[in-house]
């Protein structure tokens, strides 16, 4: 059962200490903060989660990761900045990465579905860690692209060398996605089987 307890319980078990559970609208929705490892003295990011019952979906958001408010950011650099994110969204299997044109937010998310009760805990944690894994790996390079550090081209060149060059088992960010996507099909299919062999016993039984 997904409730404020559960929640809190799954965020505690990562070992991510500051942190506020509530529950408002049928939903739970928890507040954690982390910093960054490439940018340990930076801000404070927020993840947001919000599980639904209604419809059985964990969102795992992290807030304000980058801003480029598009009044104040370079059109070149934006238009390319945009384009690195379009390619992410393409590459990534579970990491999304979103745009806010109104004030230039750029969100990192992961969105899972909760097959079961007693899988929520799990599902919970290996979103919030793909989520951070997500941020740790690209926030930094959409920055430079922000910054006009690094072209869109250049970080497009520098992720095909990393990907031809490291093993499967370096590109951690990208194999996690993999396997938590893999792991949520996995219950899906053994959910939908369970659920067809309980309604194939009951009209036998009638």
């Amino acid at each position: 059962m997904i409730n404020q307890e559960s929640v809190q319980l799954a965020i505690q078990e990562l070992g991510l200490e500051r942190f506020i559970v509530f529950e408002a609208q049928n939903r739970v929705v928890a507040l954690v903060g982390w910093r960054s490892e490439r940018n340990p003295d930076g801000d404070l990011l927020t993840v947001q989660i919000t599980t639904d019952r209604e419809v059985n979906l964990i969102s795992v958001q992290v807030l304000g990761a980058l801003h480029a408010p598009p009044d104040k950011t370079d059109d070149k650099r934006l238009c390319q900045l945009l384009q690195a994110i379009s390619y992410l969204n393409y590459r990534l299997a579970v990491v999304k990465i979103g745009y806010d044109p109104k004030d230039g937010e750029i969100r990192f998310s992961v969105e899972a579905p909760i097959v079961a009760g007693e899988q929520a805990k799990g599902c919970i944690q290996e979103s919030i860690k793909a989520a951070i894994a997500g941020v740790e790996q690209y926030k930094q390079e959409l920055r430079m692209i922000q910054e006009g550090e690094q072209s869109f081209r250049e970080f497009y060149e520098k992720l095909q060398k990393f990907v031809e060059e490291s093993s499967q088992e370096q590109e951690i960010p990208e194999q996690e996605h993999r396997r938590i996507m893999a792991n949520i099909f996995r219950r899906l299919a053994d959910f939908i089987e369970g659920s067809a062999e309980e309604t194939e016993k009951t009209e036998k039984a009638e």
